[in-house]
């Protein structure tokens, strides 16, 4: 089906379509909509109203398609735009979003999906659409996943992470694809980081190996990635599974470079500078990653921040506690 057969009953997208009566978007507070409207009146309906019933709308189209034959990548971005314009005002309201997709089985929807397009999309017969729709639905659970906890726990439940896993076997021993399997860590990394109880299916399910065995791969941004899920993965009294080589972790620093000179606080990767200073702590607790990262000049990003009156009062805490972890190595005085 085609992209002007389904996407017909929507209105057309812009930046400033979920405005306020100020005309700017203030908030996600889906408590405060009524949930039962039926139809829409001239009158103009609470904005975020009109975000459940866009939400509702591209769920439906989703719902329906069928992936051998249908390019989903449009409803997904817009979808993920969505989200962008949440996230621009804050966490809070982005969480929100994600809290009511799962209320309509959203991600267990994108699972059955991605369970079917990935086998696919891994062959060398796999039509371009099919990776496509594959790397879209990966954008936007990427997204969802790191601010919306419920988002995680559907993750969990729908055992999308095992999949997730398995993928990324795959594509080890095949050597395919950077983008999937980039994507498929970032959604792994803001699981466990924001559902920390989930840390034991992780576990059964390989992420420790699959982690460890991509930390030898030459792409930086996933052998970054994957090593940060390893700091979540693993027990923090056994810091010899965390072991970095050198050039692992002057790609931590860098990217921690590019976060604190980034105006809003991120790498371009999804990763923001709390959550790095905090995998970066639990980094440290390996000496010899702690020595690597003192002669990598770490401390002076960690004064950047204790200096500079611009950074949060989280962000601060996980600096000192980076900087009581590096104090613990042997002769970093």
């Amino acid at each position: 089906m085609s992209r002007e057969r389904n996407l017909e009953i929507l209105p057309s997208f812009s930046l400033d379509r979920y405005s306020g009566p100020s005309g700017s978007i203030t908030s996600f507070d889906t408590d405060s909509c009524d949930s039962n409207v039926d139809t829409l009146t001239n009158t103009k309906l609470d904005w975020c109203e009109k975000v459940k019933n866009e939400v509702s709308s591209l769920f439906a189209i989703i719902k329906k398609a069928d992936l051998r034959t249908t390019d989903l990548k449009e409803p997904l971005s817009e979808l993920l735009l969505i989200w962008k314009q949440l996230r621009n005002l804050g966490k809070d309201d982005a969480a929100k979003m994600g809290d009511y997709m799962v209320t309509l089985e959203f991600i267990q929807v994108l699972t059955e999906f991605f369970e079917r397009g990935i086998q696919r999309a891994l062959t060398s017969s796999s039509p371009l659409k099919e990776k496509d729709n594959v790397l879209s639905f990966l954008d936007l659970i990427g997204s969802l996943t790191d601010t919306s906890k419920k988002v995680c726990e559907s993750v969990v439940s729908n055992d999308l992470h095992t999949k997730l896993i398995e993928t990324l076997r795959a594509l080890f021993e095949k050597r395919l694809e950077e983008d999937v399997a980039g994507t498929s860590f970032l959604i792994l990394y803001n699981t466990l980081r924001n559902f920390p109880d989930s840390k034991i299916k992780f576990c059964k399910a390989g992420v420790v190996d699959i982690c460890s065995k991509f930390l030898s791969t030459e792409q930086p941004r996933i052998k970054t990635l994957a090593l940060l899920v390893l700091t979540f993965a693993a027990d923090l009294d056994a810091p010899e599974i965390i072991q970095a080589t050198k050039s692992n972790l002057w790609l931590i620093i860098r990217w921690l470079k590019e976060t604190l000179d980034s105006p809003h606080k991120d790498n371009g990767e999804g990763i923001h500078l709390e959550e790095l200073l905090e995998s970066m702590s639990r980094l440290a607790m390996n000496k010899t990653n702690a020595l690597e990262m003192v002669e990598l000049e770490v401390l002076q990003h960690c004064l950047t921040v204790l200096v500079e009156k611009k950074y949060t009062d989280e962000e601060v805490k996980w600096t000192l506690m980076l900087i009581w972890s590096l104090s613990f190595a042997d002769g970093i005085y």
